[in-house]
């Protein structure tokens, strides 16, 4: 039987009707004045079978910067959900799969041919109903906006934006407001302009009609999800059909290969979706090192696959509870569904880790041993382990061509003190996102039973609490350890500049709270500091996701000149999933942990 491919979870298709909108109306257009308001790669290992595969003057910024920044972790699994529906509506086989069955099965001439004829009648199928499914959201998306993004409506926001504006400038007339201050009265202003608009929903009529129109496109995911699950098991039963025995022998080994390709990468969790064959083969380890990790590969093949297939199914079996849920508004059944999932994702993330270990440690006190640590953690937990803005300037420091042969040492000792006190700081964030980011799939999923079950009016309400821990606004713990670790970037920053001349110093890349123009510059939502505070808490797929679409020069930021394509790609996916096309994944979801320097 072919693998089950799909993991689609609640926050699908409903999310990307809905709360996508409510979003924009509710939070996002606030973080961004109203105008006029002022302000699939082959491995190479031999023997896997088959293929191998921050600063000062922050002022009001800072405030809405945190304010914003738990406002939309408010939105919970916005991003999340983003992701569940382009995954829901791609087909589980493509024409660019053709090769890879080629090449892994050995195909003929004649098997290839009809191959061929089995991916088009599959498209010939899967596309039309995919398409209704995806005007079926559309429909909905264009409903919603005709109902509350009139006119009257984007004046009104327009009004909210100047009057927080307004009230937080008397309030720090009337005192000083550090940024704590700041974000709790933005998030205050917030959640009353969100109950308004939850009374008008309830009162208006438009809370029944989207109620109902969610109620249908639920009865369409849940009758789509069966229909394409027959889809796939057709093709695969069609092309095994004309397998001779050998190549039939190869089938058990080949489905580990594509379930591994297929669904690795849609992991929810930092660490879930690390394809070992893949960082081992990047790092072309010598033929000797290669060998004392080898013997491992067979056994990890089929760990991993086995909590894959564990956590796919359970992923698309419960469905029907999910959509249950919904109708029936039980976030507590939802709730014990999502702590599987998650318990599940953990699973997978654990097999990962076991065998990181492993192969770490067959290498020895090696540098391919350190080599490897550090791309399989860079793979799996980039948000943690990517290279910090200080990271960056001291490896551009290091190659200024007029640096005194003393200086350079004296930079490059000081390099080796930072990285120290920072692997433990990493060490600590990457051992509470173990707990944490489990927690928070079901924290959403709970909050958004209870949202779609309510309505637009409990969407509202909903969104308004903010907090990333849900409608009781908890911290988020890693909050805390990521203000640590920029405060240690920014002290390491201050002794390289001390080391260096003024024209040295102007040559390297600034990290936040050194900006070109001195010290400043991590405002709020509106600066760059604020910006990549809510980037940091996203999941790490949608990140990436994000970061590759909107990050031109490469370089783990949100620059100045970068900023203008935020705000269009966040535009772009409103509109792709309000009135057009599935779209790419998203980035929403979180906010408000420190960003890195």
């Amino acid at each position: 039987m072919f693998m089950k491919f799909t993991a689609v979870s609640l926050r699908s298709a409903i999310l990307a009707g809905a709360t996508l909108l409510v979003g924009e109306s509710l939070v996002f257009a606030q973080a961004e004045p109203p105008s006029g308001s002022g302000g699939q790669q082959q491995g190479q290992n031999p023997g896997q079978n088959p293929g191998q595969g921050r600063g000062q003057g922050g002022g009001m910024g800072g405030g809405m910067g945190r304010g914003m920044g738990r406002g939309m972790g408010g939105m919970g699994g916005m991003g999340r959900g983003m992701q569940d529906v382009r995954e829901a509506l791609e087909p589980d086989f493509a024409r660019g799969d053709v090769r890879i069955f080629v090449r892994q099965l050995a195909l003929t001439e004649d098997q290839s041919g009809v191959l061929e004829t089995l991916i088009v009648d599959y498209e010939t199928q899967y596309e039309p109903e995919s398409n209704a499914i995806q005007t079926a959201m559309s429909e909905i998306g264009r409903t919603m906006m005709r109902s509350f993004m009139t006119p009257e409506r984007q004046e009104q926001m327009r009004q909210t934006w100047e009057s927080i504006q307004a009230e937080m400038k008397e309030a720090e007339a009337a005192g000083a407001m550090d940024e704590e201050a700041r974000g709790a009265f933005i998030r205050e202003r917030m959640q009353k302009a969100s109950e308004k608009f939850a009374a008008a929903a309830e009162t208006s009529g438009i809370d029944a009609e989207i109620k109902a129109a969610m109620g249908q496109l639920l009865e369409k995911m849940e009758e789509w999800q069966s229909r394409k699950a027959l889809l796939r098991d057709n093709f695969a039963s069609g092309l095994k059909a004309v397998l001779d025995d050998d190549q039939l022998s190869q089938w058990p080994a080949f489905e580990r290969f594509l379930n591994r390709e297929k669904t690795l990468p849609r992991g929810r969790i930092s660490g879930e979706n690390v394809n070992l064959f893949l960082v081992v083969d990047e790092l072309r380890l010598p033929p000797e090192e290669f060998a004392k990790v080898e013997p491992m590969f067979n056994d990890y093949e089929g760990r991993l696959d086995a909590a894959l297939r564990a956590r796919n199914s359970y992923l698309e079996e419960s469905m029907p509870r999910l959509f249950k849920s919904i109708k029936d508004a039980d976030a507590n059944d939802a709730g014990r569904i999502f702590e599987r999932q998650a318990e599940l994702r953990g699973a997978v993330r654990d097999v990962n880790e076991e065998f990181r270990t492993a192969m770490v440690g067959a290498l020895g006190e090696s540098t391919w041993s350190k080599q490897l640590d550090k791309a399989v953690l860079a793979a799996g937990w980039d948000r943690i382990y990517r290279a910090t803005a200080t990271d960056r300037m001291f490896e551009e420091a290091m190659k200024l061509e007029d640096l005194d042969p003393a200086v350079l040492q004296s930079v490059v000792d000081l390099f080796g003190q930072y990285r120290m006190e920072l692997t433990p700081i990493n060490d600590r964030l990457k051992n509470l996102a173990r707990t944490e980011e489990p927690a928070q799939i079901v924290r959403d999923g709970e909050r958004f039973v209870g949202m779609i079950s309510q309505g637009i009016a409990g969407m509202a309400r909903n969104m308004g609490r903010g907090g990333p821990g849900g409608a009781d606004g908890a911290e988020d713990p890693s909050r805390k350890v990521f203000d640590e670790r920029n405060a240690l970037g920014e002290r390491y920053q201050d002794r390289l500049k001390a080391l260096l001349t003024p024209e040295q110093w102007e040559k390297l890349p600034k990290g936040r709270g050194q900006g070109r123009g001195g010290q400043g510059g991590d405002g709020g939502f509106g600066g760059q500091g604020g910006m990549q505070r809510i980037l940091d808490r996203l999941p790490e797929e949608q990140r990436k996701q994000f970061m590759d679409r909107v990050d031109k020069n490469k370089n783990g930021e949100i620059d100045e000149d970068e900023r203008q394509a935020v705000g269009e790609y966040m535009r772009e996916q409103m509109g792709n999933m309000g009135g057009g096309r599935g779209g790419r994944g998203g980035a929403g979801g979180a906010g408000g942990a420190a960003g890195e320097v």
